[in-house]
């Protein structure tokens, strides 16, 4: 119960003023002057953090009545409440283990309803970005960003919010050295003020000091898709729609054929299926182009005891791998010699070790991870149709970095910390320039090439200073040529000339760079759509009309 002392501002709710009001969970909330109260069910664990959080000064996050239900009260993202609970979550975590600023913001997207978040200062006369979660800002965006860093450089007064020209809304907060920005999504309003309060606390936490001794390794997110720890992947459609494939062959019992070009990160998504699907059981990888034909049908399938004088027997990589996973690396190397005998392994689920008489059954997942184009060698008579056809139970093709632009901030900002601790170094950031020479760049090379070469700059820039172009190898060549596809390199079928003589450039308009996104995302959705139109305009949202409308419009063949 809530009794009015006689105060100036007294007791209101619903714009009514009382001299006494019963509080109850889920009831709506009392105002007291520019505050708002209203009682929530906690944890017992929870009874002290809520006493801590109630003292801090930036404790008095205002609800309005539209975010009150009257039956229960159930948070949704977007709200105050889902904004205390995000607090609970982090003090809860942090008191156990050190979260990286990524992390943090990572967390914080969907409470705070904004599409990106980023930490942001001003270094050596450019605007430096630390860390990022969510789509890359656009150009006007930054540039708005980087004349507000200045201003409240020159004169500390943060405004609560600015308009930018596309209609959404920049949150700023920041200290002398760090700003944080927060790009509302377009449903989001600014004007609640438990946004900036939200941003101020997370802002403080992103400057926390990081103590190297507290920390400790980290329990991963149980999810249907368990990405080894560190994993960047990032916010573009096409890597998103590799995520959903990725989550869609974790949860079945196929057999996975990864195929990409080098440097993709097969390896990394393979044990992200591992994870997802055989936690407990070994993960077994085998490089079939680094070993020789006769040593590796001894490799894989074992050798029995007494095969042969001087032989020691081994149990081999299929048994090594028996309730787990057998990534065979590189499959479009292997010799045509072995492919019959890895075919009825494959198929029957059992091997003869050399010199063995009775076949041992095993039990694991075969996930196939090549740079080649199998289909290519099947017709050219290098490769076995029938393993080709056993292999790829699911097949997912990893787009290459050219064709995820917009995860190279995030992935940048990513490679560059853990760069940066590995080398006991401090970056005060990344150049914007930098950045953007970085997003411009082909990288045929894909992201092992981006990691090589932020570790290369890493090891150039001074202790303190601010990464930027002069640091990188490649920002002497402004417009670096798109790579021609190698022979065997995997092609999309039935992809044809429409739509890819579109050159990218790196000072394309914004509407070109659009086109092209479409182009690519309407490609990839007839190409898992075997072409058939309706199918593919269900998986992008819109109507079939629509879509033939852009394959017009955007001169994209059919397929």
């Amino acid at each position: 119960m809530l009794t009015d002392l006689g105060s100036k501002n007294g007791l209101v709710r619903g714009h009514q003023r009382h001299e006494s009001l019963l509080l109850t969970p889920g009831s709506e909330p009392v105002e007291i002057g520019r505050a708002s109260l209203f009682l929530d069910e906690i944890a017992t664990s929870d009874g002290e953090l809520g006493l801590v959080l109630d003292c801090a000064p930036a404790s008095g996050l205002n609800i309005s009545s539209r975010e009150t239900e009257t039956a229960r009260y159930r948070p949704s993202l977007g709200s105050a409440t889902a904004a205390i609970r995000l607090v609970r979550k982090i003090e809860s975590e942090t008191s156990s283990t050190q979260r990286e600023p990524q992390q943090i913001l990572q967390q914080a997207l969907a409470t705070m309803g904004a599409e990106s978040l980023l930490i942001a200062g001003y270094r050596e006369g450019e605007l430096a970005i630390t860390a990022c979660a969510g789509c890359w800002l656009a150009e006007d965006e930054l540039d708005r960003l980087e004349r507000l860093v200045l201003d409240n450089l020159a004169e500390p007064r943060l405004p609560p919010s600015e308009r930018l020209a596309d209609g959404g809304t920049l949150l700023l907060t920041g200290s002398s050295t760090h700003f944080l920005a927060a790009r509302l999504s377009g449903g989001s309003k600014a004007s609640p003020s438990w946004r900036a309060e939200l941003l101020d606390y997370l802002l403080e936490k992103v400057q926390e000091p990081v103590d190297d001794a507290e920390r400790t390794h980290k329990v991963a997110v149980k999810t249907t898709l368990c990405l080894p720890e560190g994993t960047v992947v990032g916010p573009s459609p096409a890597a998103q729609a590799l995520l959903q494939d990725l989550r869609t062959a974790a949860s079945s019992h196929l057999d996975i054929l990864l195929s990409g070009e080098t440097g993709t990160g097969k390896e990394v998504f393979a044990s992200a299926i591992h994870l997802s699907s055989r936690p407990r059981g070994s993960y077994v990888v085998v490089n079939c182009s680094a070993i020789p034909a006769d040593l590796l049908e001894a490799e894989l399938f074992g050798v029995a005891p007494r095969a042969a004088t001087g032989v020691d027997s081994r149990p081999g990589h299929f048994v090594e791998a028996d309730g787990g996973t057998l990534v065979l690396d590189e499959i479009g190397d292997l010799d045509s010699r072995l492919q019959p005998k890895l075919l009825r392994a494959i198929q029957e689920r059992e091997v003869m070790p050399i010199g063995g008489r009775h076949p041992r059954p095993v039990d694991l997942r075969i996930i196939a991870a090549t740079n080649r184009n199998l289909s290519q060698r099947v017709q050219q008579g290098l490769f076995r149709a029938d393993l080709y056809y056993r292999l790829r139970g699911i097949e997912i093709n990893l787009p290459p970095l050219r064709q995820r632009r917009m995860d190279i901030p995030q992935l940048t900002t990513a490679l560059a910390l853990r760069a940066a601790k590995a080398a006991e170094k401090r970056i005060a950031g990344l150049s914007r320039r930098a950045l953007e020479q970085l997003c411009a760049h082909s990288w045929p090379g894909n992201v092992r090439e981006l990691k090589t070469e932020i570790e290369r700059a890493i090891l150039a820039c001074p202790n303190g200073a601010l990464l930027d172009s002069s640091h990188f190898s490649f920002c002497a060549e402004l417009v670096t040529p798109l790579p021609t596809e190698p022979r065997d390199a995997p092609s999309l079928p039935n992809e044809k000339a429409g739509g890819l003589t579109r050159a990218k450039s790196p000072f394309s308009t914004l509407q070109e760079q659009v086109d092209q996104l479409k182009i690519e995302r309407i490609k990839e959705a007839l190409r898992l759509a075997r072409g058939n139109k309706s199918e593919a305009a269900r998986r992008l949202g819109c109507t079939r009309n629509g879509l033939i409308g852009m394959l017009k419009r955007l001169e994209i063949e059919d397929p």
